[in-house]
């Protein structure tokens, strides 16, 4: 989308949130290139209203648990409150981690019965 998109979008009643810059997946970048991804995103977004929250390209998170530490000390150094992943369950209240919040795989080919499974239960068998 264009900047001119993103700010017609933004008022609008439409929220925006950060799914980075250069949409590569985050699961085998170096620290320094998922920050450098995170600062060219709030950059490019910094005259256009958004939300402090992050949407990991591809759903996928650091597989190094220091590299993934660290990366969440990032997010906070950017304000962010949230992250999402891709993980197909609810999420339960209070969150354990909040960088690490879960989305549903919602389909628009899903019938209302499985569209309603997955909203009560994160998973549907049928699917």
């Amino acid at each position: 989308m264009s900047r001119e998109q993103l700010l017609e979008l933004s008022q609008e009643n439409v929220e925006i949130g950060v799914h980075s810059y250069a949409h590569c997946s985050y699961e085998n970048l170096s620290l320094e290139e998922i920050e450098e991804d995170v600062s060219l995103a709030c950059a490019n977004l910094s005259d256009i209203p958004y939300l402090p929250v992050f949407a990991y390209p591809y759903g996928k998170l650091p597989t190094d648990r220091n590299t993934c530490r660290a990366m969440k000390e990032i997010f906070q150094k950017y304000k962010f409150i949230f992250a999402l992943r891709i993980g197909n369950r609810q999420n339960v209240m209070p969150f354990k981690d909040p960088f690490e919040l879960q989305r549903l795989d919602i389909n628009g080919n899903y019938r209302l019965w499985q569209f309603a499974l997955k909203l009560r239960w994160g998973k549907c068998p049928l699917l």
